[in-house]
């Protein structure tokens, strides 16, 4: 399922709905890890135009400096559904950190921050399936009085599982499970890219107007990453970062 992005529609918001979050939702393979790098190093030049990002305090890879990056692991962590195995939910894990209200009370102290627009990425929350899981989020974000402006990427199916199956295989899992619910399940009926199921979510509990779709293909072919449609999306603005010649990070 596609539909066409041509430009970011960022609606005003008035009043203490000036407060915003714009966040990033993935999916998996769609350029993430390019999009985290950029908002990692160029956090000075968004903090002069008025952005400031998530901290979080769960350090992995590339996030393990101190300081605001933008990648928002406690919040995936806060919301997706138990039962589901991740590799975010294991490194937790190793970390003794395991207590959902705990990721909770981190992301309600980051959304009640005074910095009127806040910008957050996490390709876990691409995970949600469910109007419920959302819902936590969204009561956090009305208890800090922050309007939400959602940027999902969607990528073809055709193209996006041999690259999620070679995902796995890097983590050290093995795609072809028969479990249904795992990240593992690759049939024809994946729920992994159900694309509609997922926009139907992030529409219903944050409104239509809220959820901005990036067509992958499209933004490759254009501008060779998805990146700077993203940043348009985000409101921020491919322009307004200088040039965006970084190595684009987990091309396949």
């Amino acid at each position: 399922m596609h539909e066409p992005f041509a430009a970011a529609t960022i609606y005003p918001m008035k009043g203490a709905q000036a407060r915003s979050l714009r966040l990033h939702i993935g999916a998996h393979k769609t350029g993430s890890k390019s999009l985290q790098h950029v908002l990692r190093t160029r956090s000075q030049d968004l903090d002069s135009l008025g952005f400031r990002l998530f901290n979080s305090a769960i350090r992995i890879g590339e996030s393990r400096v101190a300081g605001e990056d933008g990648w928002a692991h406690e919040i995936p962590l806060a919301i997706i559904r138990s039962s589901l195995d991740y590799p975010l939910r294991d490194s937790a894990r190793v970390r003794g950190q395991t207590d959902r209200k705990h990721f909770i009370a981190h992301c309600s102290q980051e959304f009640q921050r005074d910095d009127p627009i806040l910008i957050a990425s996490h390709e876990n929350l691409s995970f949600a399936r469910f109007e419920w899981e959302l819902l936590p989020l969204a009561k956090m974000l009305d208890s800090a009085q922050r309007a939400c402006t959602v940027v999902l990427v969607l990528r073809d199916p055709a193209s996006w599982l041999p690259s999620w199956e070679s995902q796995l295989a890097r983590m050290g899992r093995a795609a072809g499970s028969r479990d249904r619910n795992s990240i593992e399940f690759n049939g024809p009926q994946s729920w992994l890219f159900d694309w509609e199921n997922l926009v139907k979510i992030y529409r219903n509990v944050f409104g239509s107007e809220s959820l901005i779709i990036v067509n992958y293909e499209d933004a490759v072919k254009r501008d060779s990453s998805t990146v700077p449609s993203v940043l348009d999306g985000l409101g921020v603005g491919r322009g307004n970062l200088g040039a965006l010649n970084e190595a684009w990070l987990n091309s396949r």
